[in-house]
């Protein structure tokens, strides 16, 4: 591999930056697992990497770093963009506006949770047809002539062996990551239309207010109102409010059918979007080792409360 980037960011050191105090790459990042129940005092250069997660299998006279280098080369334009909505705290209404919200599509699909969801999908579905495959004599039948042809030799014992193991479901279907790293960033050209149809605009906290968070999955749907019938948030569905923290001040959000109002956040709606941004995420981002967060029983609290509901069960 020589001297190919291997510590690949899931979150951008850029982005991770603007949520410690001094705004810097090299700025304390306090990370807070909540899987593990852990905290710790990070920088945004040593959070929110995995080793090789954009790598993918290449052609010998490819780059399978080739992902993790053009990631590079978009955060190069969406750095700039992202510090221009925050020094003039207005959202840009020229060819940037593009770039921003790609910016938030990869966001919303570059996480390992996405990944997460993607393996379970198709280890899920991949299940179901080995199970119908193995269920009926027709099935089995094929089965056997496809590995006999394939010139593997297997006994009636070991067959009969198989067809038990696939029909108790202990089969598991491992995607290869170069499928994983393509279907991101399809994911994210396909998001990114959808993304620039929604009515964006900036929530910015009061000056005597906490800091907002990030996380490892930062861009979250959530269902404006009860409705009645199927409520599922998605970024093309109405009565949803996507939001994304552009930094430990200012929050970016949208509806897709209205404009919501400027809104200056204090403690209660930082705890509420801190509560948002950490949903569906493992890590959480944070300037200081605290921090708000709107509890189960819509009371605000702070990261010992979260950390004493996580060990009590999740």
């Amino acid at each position: 591999m020589g001297d190919q980037p291997r510590k690949h960011h899931t979150v951008p050191q850029f982005y991770l930056a603007g949520f410690t105090k001094s705004d810097s790459e090299d700025g304390d990042l306090w990370v807070l697992d909540q899987e593990r129940q852990k905290s710790w005092k990070s920088t945004p250069k040593q959070s929110a990497h995995i080793r090789d997660f954009h790598r993918i299998e290449a052609k010998p006279d490819g780059d399978p770093m080739i992902y993790e280098k053009t990631f590079a080369v978009f955060e190069s334009k969406w750095s700039p963009v992202v510090r221009q909505v925050i020094q003039r705290r207005e959202i840009p209404d020229d060819e940037s506006f593009s770039d921003l919200m790609m910016f938030v599509a990869f966001m919303a699909v570059r996480v390992p949770r996405i990944r997460e969801i993607q393996s379970e999908f198709v280890d899920r579905v991949s299940k179901k047809e080995l199970h119908a495959t193995f269920s009926t004599e027709v099935g089995r039948t094929s089965f056997r002539k496809f590995i006999e042809e394939s010139g593997q030799v297997l006994s009636d014992t070991e067959f009969n062996e198989m067809v038990t193991y696939g029909l108790s479901g202990a089969f598991e279907v491992d995607f290869e990551q170069t499928w994983h790293v393509q279907q991101m960033g399809q994911s994210a050209l396909y998001l990114e239309p959808i993304l620039s149809q929604r009515e964006w605009v900036l929530w910015i906290a009061d000056d005597d207010a906490p800091d907002l968070i990030c996380s490892d999955s930062p861009v979250v749907p959530t269902l404006a109102s009860s409705v009645a019938g199927p409520n599922t948030p998605g970024f093309a569905t109405p009565n949803t409010v996507v939001s994304i923290p552009l930094n430990r001040r200012i929050a970016l959000v949208s509806m897709m059918e209205k404009r919501l109002p400027p809104r200056r956040l204090d403690r209660t709606t930082i705890g509420a979007i801190n509560s948002a941004t950490g949903k569906h995420a493992n890590q959480l981002y944070m300037p200081e080792n605290d921090f708000v967060w709107q509890m189960k029983n819509r009371q605000i609290g702070n990261a010992n409360d979260l950390l004493s509901f996580l060990k009590n069960g999740r």
